[in-house]
């Protein structure tokens, strides 16, 4: 026969199962690792969640019956110090616990916290038997580096997951605390006569919640450069950035720069690597590094250094050998962060410490309806959690924390309406919104200005003492001037609230004069 042989059917198909396979396989193990990544990150944020859930309706608990316990031993002017000595033992360990977990880990610093926490309930109950107050200020102290290292899950879910999801992540791990948590107050109620001595059963719940609270901290698996030692880790990072920084200045060539690429993507952290969505980020970025960004500089003859990113006053801090802890606190996005979650932390401690001798000693209101109040506060404190993400996503971190304010201006306002039930439900729900969106923003904020994992732990650690410290100073006021009045309490909250807000849409209306839009508050 004349023309072409037939081909043969059999090679042709095998021939196409060979190509199309590779593909095929190619893309089942993508969607095996993607799907494995975010089980692994559902999991683990579930965990980061229930631990802080445990903390905080401990701490919610305490809230709640620590001024009563004062106030029937005789100390009315001094009742909510045992309340401020938890936030004055927070301060003292937020900079410690984030330099352990900066030299020893994460999980070193959450675990060592809940130990400390089992002992503090243990004073606690100690003070109860022996009717000592200054023993229960001690162990209210104590308490706090227990509530200290609970608060670093926020850094650790916001490191977690890709950069587009980092509010998100925050926010989830944080609403798992509206269920646990607003059950402190009732549960501190309900076991006033579960021991021999009063209110001793609700603390020795506290214990066995520190206790468990070190099984999930052992159980939560994050990737080595969230609990693992970090310094060396950043070390080498900082020697690729001063690398990169030179390369910026003086314009090496190609082999030069690509060099520095193969280091730095063999120095990157595990948790870096098993995060596609990153490396698809890392794609976005090479151009910065690689082949093209060269090609580009070659032909316009423009220096790589104008490839890269401009630190503005809202561009992420990239790692700087050079860059001390004053260079990190003196940029005003930091600053704004900073005051932002401090001040939300005063004015929620300070309003909410007072309620409970407020309702209770003033206007006569039952522990059952304090605690239901104090119960619907927290709720409202982390519920919203559940759209605060899509919030600070839609409206951005700073229009997110303006908003804050507005939510704490309206507890002011139903706290100066009156006293009936009504108003208290207002002013603690809208109280626990304000706080929500003011500390969560500020947070995310803060987290947004720096890529390097060293400055951000340094500077945790500073946002820490800050946060701490006005809480510790909102509660103690609190004490001394509601044995005043109610409103001397609400006045208290005026200048903080206005002056943020000041603070917050002068910075917007600077950054919009100025044009500068960019990912520092997307």
């Amino acid at each position: 026969r004349m023309g072409p042989a037939p081909p043969d059917e059999e090679k042709v198909r095998e021939d196409c199962e060979g190509n199309g396979g590779d593909q095929a396989r190619i893309g089942r193990e993508k969607i095996q690792e993607n799907y494995s990544r975010g089980m692994y990150q559902f999991v683990n944020l579930g965990l980061l969640g229930l631990t802080f859930s445990l903390s905080q309706s401990v701490m919610s608990g305490h809230l709640t019956i620590a001024p009563l316990i004062a106030d029937r031993q005789g100390f009315k002017s001094l009742s909510t110090l045992p309340v401020a000595a938890v936030d004055l033992g927070a301060l003292t360990a937020a900079g410690l616990i984030g330099w352990i977990m900066q030299v020893y880990g994460r999980r070193a610093g959450f675990i060592i916290g809940e130990i400390v926490g089992i002992i503090g309930s243990g004073v606690c109950m100690a003070s109860l038997y022996f009717e000592k107050f200054t023993v229960m200020v001690i162990g209210g102290y104590i308490l706090g580096f227990w509530c200290a290292s609970s608060y670093y899950v926020r850094f650790v879910a916001s490191e977690l997951v890709d950069d587009n999801l980092k509010g998100r992540a925050v926010a989830w791990v944080m609403v798992g605390s509206s269920v646990c948590a607003s059950i402190g107050p009732v549960m501190a109620t309900q076991t006033e006569k579960m021991l021999s001595v009063d209110f001793m059963g609700f603390y020795f719940l506290a214990s066995i919640f520190a206790s468990f609270s070190i099984v999930l901290a052992l159980g939560v698996r994050l990737g080595s450069q969230l609990y693992s030692p970090i310094s060396q880790e950043t070390d080498e990072s900082d020697d690729i950035e001063g690398k990169r920084d030179s390369i910026g200045k003086n314009s090496y060539d190609d082999g030069a720069l690509k060099n520095v690429v193969g280091k730095e993507e063999k120095s990157r952290p595990s948790l870096v690597q098993c995060s596609s969505s990153y490396n698809e980020e890392a794609k976005l970025e090479a151009p910065l590094l690689g082949s093209a960004t060269s090609a580009t500089s070659a032909e316009n003859g423009s220096d790589l250094s104008r490839s890269l990113p401009r630190e503005g006053a809202d561009t992420p801090i990239g790692n700087s050998r050079n860059a001390s802890l004053f260079d990190l606190l003196k940029r005003r996005p930091v600053q704004l962060a900073v005051f932002s979650a401090s001040n939300a932390m005063f004015t929620m401690m300070l309003i909410m410490s007072a309620t409970t001798l407020a309702m209770h000693r003033q206007f006569g209101y039952g522990l059952t309806t304090v605690s239901t109040v104090i119960q619907l506060h927290v709720s409202a404190m982390f519920i919203p959690c559940l759209f605060t993400g899509e919030i600070l996503a839609g409206l951005g971190k700073v229009n997110t924390m303006t908003c804050g304010c507005g939510f704490l201006a309206l507890s002011v306002l139903f706290g100066f309406l009156g006293n009936k039930l009504f108003h208290f439900y207002g002013c603690l729900i809208t109280l626990g919104f304000g706080w929500n969106f003011l500390f969560i923003g500020g947070t995310r904020f803060l987290v947004s200005q720096f890529k390097s994992q060293k400055q951000s732990s340094r500077i945790e650690g500073i946002n820490e003492m800050f946060v701490q410290g006005f809480g510790a100073a909102g509660a103690l006021l609190s004490g001394v001037l509601v044995a005043v009045s109610w409103h001397a309490v609400l006045w208290c909250a005026v200048p903080l609230i206005s002056l943020n807000t000041c603070f917050l849409v002068v910075y917007s209306v600077v950054r919009c004069r100025n044009g500068n839009q960019s990912q520092g508050d997307s």
